[in-house]
């Protein structure tokens, strides 16, 4: 602005000097002393110029390029370059221990496979160490939930299994003697006691699950007479081992797991423990005595919440699932510093 500023002055005073009516040596200025004057203007003019560095105003969304002089002026065409940006996501860390179900993961015993009372039998999973961290032969195979089947509760890997490879677990189990549907879920833990398992995140368990054929329970029906019954099966049985924030499957005894019919968790106000039912499950406290089928179908269930807190251990719950089989949960051990919850829980499949 200064440098055309000094131009329009200087054809001005060039103009005015050569405009008839101004003349005599004595008013007329001296024309070398204007163009001296005029060449130290536009100097300085210049040299202000070089060494100006605009500030460019990004606080709005529509900043398109910065411009910086450092004696030659150059452009940046990226509206970011140069800018740390407030809302970058950053990029999610690998798993160290995470487990994927090799095709297939059942080497032995499908599921639902029959077995004998008492039968002895191998279950064999096949997983991927698909985590960063290398499972040492101190990992092992842990139970988790569910049925044992009398299986030992931990088993150390055979090998050492690096990222990529895929290792056969084993564990010796029993069925069990009564008839029923039996399923026990397992994981794997790390050498700092951390369970992991399959799926996203690790979070699944892998399991085994069996049906011992056979005669399970005989239940007197209302609308029936006393000579008449009806041989009910048991859809799933087992004990589960809780922390907040856990839901749970009736109808498996899987955790975390799509389908879940209750959650654990701790209300925000007025901290306090409780199970919530999910879906279409509903649930009540039905009293100390373990209660049989006809209790649990007809008792008084409801969708409301059951404050753990207020309940005393051994106390029993009776619950229909979302796929409408009737069971019930029974409160084994409760601690409120450390939330730590262990149900006993059994499901009829009803016909």
């Amino acid at each position: 602005m200064i440098f055309f500023l000094y131009i329009i002055f200087a054809v001005s005073f060039l103009i005015g000097c050569n405009l008839p009516g101004i003349a005599g040596d004595s008013s007329k200025m001296d024309i070398t002393q204007a163009y001296q004057t005029l060449n130290a203007g536009l100097t300085q003019a210049v040299a202000e110029a070089q060494t100006q560095t605009p500030s460019l105003d990004v606080s709005g969304s529509t900043a398109t390029e910065s411009i910086e002089f450092t004696g030659t002026a150059t452009l940046a065409n990226s509206p970011t370059q140069g800018l740390e940006s407030e809302t970058s996501t950053p990029v999610p860390g690998e798993i160290c221990d995470q487990a994927a179900a090799a095709n297939p993961i059942d080497i032995t015993i499908e599921d639902d496979t029959e077995m004998e009372p008492g039968e002895i039998f191998t279950k064999i999973w096949r997983v991927v160490n698909v985590g960063t961290c290398t499972w040492t032969t101190e990992y092992q195979i842990v139970f988790f939930s569910g049925e044992s089947m009398g299986a030992i509760t931990s088993v150390p890997l055979p090998d050492q299994v690096q990222q990529g490879e895929s290792v056969d677990l084993e564990v010796e189990m029993t069925a069990p003697e009564e008839p029923g549907t039996y399923q026990g879920n397992w994981k794997l833990r790390n050498t700092d006691g951390q369970l992991f398992g399959i799926g996203p995140g690790g979070e699944s368990p892998f399991w085994v699950r069996i049906v011992v054929p056979g005669e399970t329970l005989e239940t007197q029906i209302p609308q029936l007479t006393p000579s008449q019954t009806l041989t009910v099966e048991v859809q799933t049985s087992g004990s589960v081992n809780l922390v907040v924030g856990d839901t749970l499957d009736l109808d498996n005894l899987i955790l975390n797991t799509s389908g879940a019919d209750l959650r654990y968790r701790i209300t925000v106000i007025d901290p306090r423990h409780q199970l919530v039912p999910l879906l279409n499950v509903t649930f009540g406290v039905f009293g100390i005595e373990q209660p049989g089928l006809q209790d649990c179908q007809t008792g008084n269930l409801g969708i409301s919440p059951i404050f753990l807190d207020e309940q005393i251990i051994g106390i029993y719950l009776c619950y229909q699932t979302d796929l409408g089989l009737p069971g019930w949960a029974r409160l084994d051990s409760f601690d409120p510093n450390t939330g730590d919850l262990s149900l006993q829980v059994f499901t009829w499949k009803v016909p």
